[in-house]
Parts: structure tokens; sequence; C-alpha cells
């Protein structure tokens, strides 16, 4: 698909500030590194590399390389950047009120994470997401820009979006990433928008954008160009994505830009879009490989150097405790004659009745399990929040708690993802089943369940797309455990984090 976008030039309200532009000269083979996340956010921060921008490998074993502070933090939308001292500094989205932020000489150990308080003290903020940084030679500061809504604050445009999401990018200066100068509205084209990155180039500065209007719809990307990095801005262009796009990011690839960005309506996935002008687009999804669950990062170029020491690294962390460890079951209990055992590795679940038990309980966690059904319709199930005690009948189950469905199939009554009482308070449930039918992999193929419970809430994720939501999930602390029903089905990774 080849779109061409019309570019129109007018000024706008923001101040002129010609800004030198700092771009790290680097020389040698190309290469590239990808900081991103996984939903739900609470894993820490992936790199992945690439030496021609298109094809992506994960490094570190796929294990995350930026953990969250110990506790529990979230991060989501990271975004890197190198300094005129060469030192990088990463930031991220973290709650809805502060941009998270760490600091790397190498690359490989990052500084104690800070958070940065954004509009503090003022009411009606609602939200601080995706902020991004650029050095400003002229000022000898940081410009940091994000997506905000701010209840009151353009109240002529409130009726275009739903859930009182009425965004505008605004920015601010730091020198330290500690305090910020006032904050000002960086982009406002008379209507809600999100999710800006700059490209900053010697002549000008490029700006990805996306037009966040549900009213009329739009939902796509957009283009603006300016000469610094305040602006003033060009009117946006004619979009050059579908609606349903967000999370832009932009390399440069000699003569040509590529535009990865998040296509998050069904089919979900990452899009790539090809450009050498900003004005005619080009979609190469095809031509690339990438990070199959990852979601909105940032690119950055880096040396040859840096990119071997980064491919040779193994980081021995990860945010993640192992429930099992690959070789036996410590760490758990069968009840009631379950037909639980490790086969090459792998924990299989053998038919049958009963449950295996995790031994310790758990609060708010979020966990992470790799499975596959060896056959059609196979059937167990994955307990959380419950307690101790089995029911006393032909089954064995838990007398009290709540199961995500761990079924092969994706209709019926419940179907893979869904949530089962087993005798718990009552929950409210909301299951996509269009989502499900997209996610699922077939028969004898690995799919990835991430369950994130905090306080009364239940987010099930399957091979990175959202299938289940719930809320009222209490009985914490609580076990977890596995179901014995019918068919066969293994187990190759279950690791959690406590929040």
């Amino acid at each position: 698909m080849v779109t061409n976008v019309n570019m129109r030039k007018r000024k706008i309200w923001i101040p002129v500030l010609f800004a030198a532009l700092s771009i790290p000269a680097l020389t040698g083979k190309e290469n590239f590194l990808y900081v991103y996340f996984e939903d739900p956010g609470r894993g820490g921060v992936w790199f992945a590399h690439s030496d021609d921008g298109y094809n992506w490998k994960t490094l570190n074993q796929g294990k995350a390389w930026i953990l969250p502070r110990e506790g529990g933090e979230t991060m989501r939308d990271p975004f890197i950047a190198r300094g005129p001292d060469r030192k990088f500094h990463l930031i991220y989205t973290t709650g809805n009120y502060r941009i998270g932020h760490t600091s790397s000489e190498d690359l490989i150990h990052w500084s104690e994470h800070t958070h940065i308080p954004m509009f503090e003290g003022r009411e009606g903020v609602l939200n601080v997401w995706a902020p991004e940084i650029y050095y400003d030679d002229e000022k000898k500061k940081w410009l940091i820009i994000w997506s905000s809504t701010i209840e009151g604050v353009f109240p002529e445009t409130e009726g275009q979006v739903k859930n009182r999401k009425n965004h505008r990018i605004y920015g601010a200066y730091t020198e330290d990433f500690e305090n910020t100068d006032e904050p000002f509205v960086f982009l406002d084209p008379g209507y809600p928008v999100i999710d800006a990155t700059l490209f900053p180039e010697k002549e000008r500065v490029i700006m990805v954008v996306k037009d966040e209007r549900d009213f009329p719809l739009r939902k796509f990307l957009k283009i603006a160009t300016g000469p610094s990095l305040t602006g003033p801005w060009s009117e946006l262009s004619e979009p050059f994505t579908d609606s349903w796009s967000e999370g832009p990011s932009v390399l440069k690839l000699d003569e040509e830009y590529l535009i990865y960005y998040d296509q998050y309506n069904r089919p979900q996935h990452m899009r790539v879009a090809s450009t050498k002008d900003f004005e005619t687009f080009k979609d190469v999804t095809d031509q690339c490989t990438f990070p199959e669950i990852s979601k909105h990062g940032g690119f950055i170029e880096i040396t040859q150097t840096e990119a071997k020491r980064l491919k040779t690294a193994t980081l021995p962390h990860s945010a993640y405790q192992k429930l099992f460890n690959g070789q036996n079951l410590d760490g758990w209990e069968i009840q009631n004659n379950g037909q639980f055992e490790v086969v090459d590795g792998l924990l299989r679940v053998n038919r049958g009745t009963g449950w295996l038990r995790s031994s310790d309980t758990y609060n708010d966690f979020t966990l992470l399990m790799e499975f596959r059904f060896l056959e059609k319709e196979a059937n167990s199930g994955i307990f959380i929040r419950t307690m101790k005690e089995s029911k006393d009948d032909e089954n064995g189950w838990p007398a009290n708690g709540y199961q995500v469905q761990c079924m092969d199939v994706t209709g019926g009554k419940f179907p893979l993802g869904t949530i089962i009482n087993y005798g718990g308070p009552e929950s409210e449930n909301v299951h996509d089943l269009d989502a499900l039918a997209e996610a699922y992999r077939e028969t004898g193929k690995w799919n990835r369940f991430v369950i994130h419970c905090e306080d009364e809430r239940l987010v099930v994720t399957l091979n990175g797309k959202v299938i289940t939501r719930s809320e009222g999930v209490q009985n914490a602390p609580g076990h977890i455990g596995i179901q014995g029903e019918h068919g066969l089905l293994e187990f190759r990774r279950i690791d959690l984090i406590r929040h």
C-alpha cells in the first residue's frame, strides 16, 4: 500500500525556539537498539537489536533488561536517548502522574530509578503518558514531551473523545531529571492528540502524532514538521495509517525512514511504514521481523562496540521468580491424586482429577505461564486467589477460589481464558471472544498467559492480547494452582512477580 499525504504549512501559537539539535555522530556498521515493554507493563523493559532496521532480535535470552524497582513499578512506553556527554537516559510511563527515569554509561548498568512528578499540585490532571526526551543544545536542557488530559482545559473538544481523555501534548524542560520548569502546551492542533514523537534532523524536526478523536472517528497517525524542537509546526498532514494506530517510533536508514507503530484494533500487531520524504508512504510490515508481543517503545542508533557488548551480555537477574524449576515439583503440592509430573524439563498434566497447589500464597502479582495443548479440547485451569481446602468429591478441586480457564476451545460456555468461580466471592467478568480468536494458537503450539492480579482487578492476556478483565476478585492472599481434568497439556514456564 502506498499512501500520499498533503503537507500544508501554517504557523500556530507555539513560540519559536531556534535550538541547535544534538545528534551524536556514529560511524561504522548500522546498529539499532529498540527498547519496549510487554503488557501489562509490570515486568520491566526489554531490549532488541537490529543491524538493518528491519529484522530484530530480543537480547538477554528474551528476559527483561531493565527491571522494575523493588516493590513493583509500572514501566510502560519506554523511550531512550543519548545526551551530549554520551550518557543514556531512559524514561517511561509509571502511574498516571509521574514519569520514571534511569540512566546508564554503558547500557548494561542502570542507575536507581527515580520518579519525576509532573503538574505537581495542579488539580484535574487525569494522566501523564508516553513521555519522550530530546536534548536542546541552545538551552542546555532536556525537553520532555508527553500526553495529558487536564479537566476543564480545552472544553470545546470534550465531546470529541470517550472516557474524558481530551489529550494534548505538553512539554517541560529539565536539567537533572529531578525537577522541571513549568509545563506548557507543546501541541494543540484544535482537537485531541496523543503519542507525539520527534525525529530531529539538521535543518528540521519531524513530528509523528496520533489524532485521538473518537467523534468523528480518526485514531490515525499524522505528520508535522518544524524548524526547531518546539516548532512552530506545520499543519498536521492527512493520515498515513488506518484508524486504530498509535505509539509511533521513527528510525532512519540512509535515505529511508521507517515508522514503527502499533495497530491496536483487530488484528492487533506492529506495523511499519517506509518513506523518503514524509509525503509518500509504503507499508513494509511483511519485510520486518519483530519481537512478537512488544508494545510502544523507542529506537536509538548505537555503535558497533555497544552492540557487541549488548549481544554478549547476559544479565542474571529477572523480574520474575521461577515457580517451576524444570526439574521437579519443589514448591508445589499435589492434591487429591492429581496426575502431575516433570517430563524432559516440562510440567505435564495427564488428565485425572485433583490439582497442583503452590506451597506459597500470593496477594498482588503478575503470573506468566507458557503452555501447549497436546490433544484437541484438552482441559485444565489455572487457580488464583484460591484457599487451601479442596472439595470432598470425586474431582477434589478447590472449594474457595477462582479459575482462569485453560481449555483448548475458543467458543462455548467456558472458552480459553474465561473466569470460573470456585466458591470465591462473585466477580464481574468481561471476556473478549474476538481477541481470543486472534490470539489463540492451535493444538501443539505454545501459548503464553500473563495473568495480572492487583487489588480486586484481574487482567488475562493471551499471546499479547487482553482477552479477559474482572472486577471483584477477592481472597487475597491465596494459592496458585493447576487443575487436573481431561486431556494432555504441558507447561514450560511458570514465573511470577509479586507486587
